[in-house]
């Protein structure tokens, strides 16, 4: 059997989501995606995900976890995530946080950073982790 990977990013993953959930339901075609798509985009922007996770898909198995990395350029002015946020609340809007896109797991981290911190970081969505 053979087995054609077809990458379809968009919307935090939405998209793909959304052709695997309209496909034949013939078992040929799977989805390997992050929780963008299953968790965020229908809580945040349920607009965008037209599918329910929770009925539209079978979870087959974890395939891995991806923890959320921070990092700044190495001539930055702080040193430390407390140092960020604390320049971010110096200077409203100054820091800007490069994302896989809106909706994306990168994006809501930086939000729920600003919900518990007010430092108001600011999220840049690019179109993909790859150019972000």
């Amino acid at each position: 059997m053979s087995i054609i990977p077809v990458n379809r990013p968009g919307a935090g993953g939405a998209l793909g989501t959304d052709q695997v959930v309209k496909a034949k339901p013939d078992g040929n075609t799977i989805i390997l995606t992050n929780n963008a798509s299953l968790v965020f985009r229908s809580i945040l922007d349920p607009k965008t995900a037209s599918y329910n996770p929770l009925t539209d898909l079978t979870p087959l198995g974890l395939a891995m976890r991806s923890p959320s990395i921070l990092a700044v350029r190495g001539e930055a002015p702080y040193k430390t995530f407390a140092g960020l946020v604390e320049s971010a609340k110096k200077n409203p809007g100054s820091v800007r946080i490069g994302t896989a896109g809106a909706g994306s797991v990168g994006e809501f981290c930086i939000h729920t950073i600003n919900s518990l911190t007010g430092a108001g970081l600011v999220p840049v969505p690019f179109t993909g982790a790859s150019p972000g």
